[in-house]
């Protein structure tokens, strides 16, 4: 579809997310305790507002109940989530994290401009933990090493 009138409007910034989940039980704690999100505020059975401090809130939960559909890899929709930590040594400390909390770590890429960890919460929602750097890009097991040490 294309524009038929001349744009009078800029987007400012992505201001929140919002994910649907099965469970707030299960996944609050996957959103506040392993990625470290402060939470702003509870509706209480329905729905959990998280943030990372600067805003009301950048990502929230609502949950849909216990027998919704997981998402699927080859479907129209979110692909993942990224969250953007400082530098590499706070990525490598997300992921020796994630790793210790039993976190589900599908991945890691190291892109050029940034070097990532994919993780999927617990409903299989991915998340993209990441860090800008400068340089080549490097392979995945090149990155582990580097995580690992």
């Amino acid at each position: 579809m294309a524009a038929t009138e001349p744009r009078t409007f800029a987007i400012q910034a992505l201001g929140h997310v919002v994910l649907r989940v099965r469970s707030i039980a299960r996944s609050e704690p996957f959103y506040r305790d392993i990625l470290g999100l402060q939470v702003r505020e509870r509706v209480p059975g329905r729905a959990v507002f998280f943030t990372c401090g600067q805003q009301h809130h950048d990502l929230a939960i609502f949950e849909i109940g216990e027998d919704a559909p997981p998402p699927e890899d080859h479907r129209v929709g979110l692909y993942h989530v990224a969250l953007k930590l400082p530098d590499f040594a706070q990525l490598k400390a997300a992921y020796q994290h994630c790793k210790a909390s039993g976190a589900n770590i599908v991945g890691m890429n190291h892109h050029g401009n940034s070097k990532s960890v994919y993780i999927k919460d617990p409903d299989g929602i991915e998340i993209e933990l990441y860090c800008d750097v400068e340089g080549e890009r490097g392979t995945e097991e090149t990155l582990r090493r580097e995580l690992e040490a």
